[in-house]
């Protein structure tokens, strides 16, 4: 329980972009093989915390965005919306014309709305 916390805290702490989690399955003859078992709903319910606290870490980061001009390579057009991402992977939704495509633009974040961030073009 207290690394569990430990593991909680320091993802706060550092104020991770992405979290990454799987549950511990246990793998024959490595050095975990010899720690205590963890009971299925205690790995449940820990899971469901990291992954809270995945999504709000995630949407802090991206507001921390909103404002900020940034270099987006256009890769795509989907649902009138042309989508790129920036040099940390963050996935840009820009309103634009589909010859940006394979482009390096210029764009401002704007809005961050149902997991998505939108610029315009600068």
């Amino acid at each position: 329980d207290e690394d569990f916390i430990d593991t909680i805290n320091l993802c706060k702490e550092v104020g991770f972009a992405k979290i990454h989690a799987f549950p511990f399955s246990l793998r024959k003859g490595t050095a975990a093989e010899k720690l205590t078992p963890v009971k299925d709903a205690i790995k449940t319910l820990r899971m469901n915390e990291l992954l809270k606290l995945d999504k709000q870490l995630e949407n802090d980061y991206k507001e921390r965005f909103i404002g900020r001009d940034v270099e987006v390579i256009v890769e795509t057009l989907h649902e009138d919306y042309l989508i790129g991402h920036t040099s940390n992977y963050l996935e840009i939704y820009i309103e634009g014309k589909e010859d940006l495509i394979g482009k390096m633009i210029k764009v401002t974040i704007y809005k961050h709305e149902n997991d998505r961030l939108y610029g315009k073009i600068v």
